[in-house]
């Protein structure tokens, strides 16, 4: 394999201004701060960002921290959801003993997370996504305001979570 390091460099860079880009737009976009439950979440994905998880039939591990970086991206700010990625992704990448420590790949990781957590974090908290959701149809006046807000939705939809009489 060739490997370019011009080319690499610049993918890094792209990848960290995405990132940059998109954590400030979040940050703009968010919602208030929870500080107690944040730094409860912060505590946890730390300590668990070095834990794996090896699954039956499946090549390779899952870190344990998921979990906690999901729920972060469901319950908190972009800002405090970023935060937590970023500190636990930097958990995660220390070097072992014995290794070398290459801050490129680091940077990498570290950039990424932050894109992905801003990204999911717009999306989950944009209005769009919470008309698809089954739990938000329990009674009749929540599926007339479920009409109201998406009305590009098919009609199958509507018949799916209409009340029965």
């Amino acid at each position: 394999m060739n490997r370019n390091p011009r080319l690499t460099q610049t993918f890094i860079g792209v990848m960290v201004l995405a990132a940059l880009a998109s954590t400030l737009y979040a940050g703009l976009a968010s919602h208030t701060l929870h500080k107690s439950y944040a730094m409860a979440l912060l505590a946890l994905a730390a300590v668990t960002s070095r834990m794996r998880v090896k699954l039956p039939g499946v090549d390779g591990n899952m870190s344990v921290n998921l979990p906690f970086l999901l729920m972060a991206v469901v319950n908190l700010s972009a800002l405090e959801a970023v935060s937590i990625a970023c500190v636990s992704t930097i958990i995660q990448c220390w070097r072992k003993r014995g290794s070398k420590f290459r801050p490129e790949q680091m940077l990498f990781n570290v950039s990424m997370m932050a894109f992905a957590t801003s990204i999911a974090n717009l999306i989950w908290n944009a209005g769009w996504i919470g008309c698809y959701s089954a739990t938000a149809q329990s009674n009749s006046k929540n599926n007339l305001r479920w009409r109201k807000n998406c009305p590009n939705t098919s009609t199958f939809l509507h018949a799916r979570w209409m009340p029965t009489r």
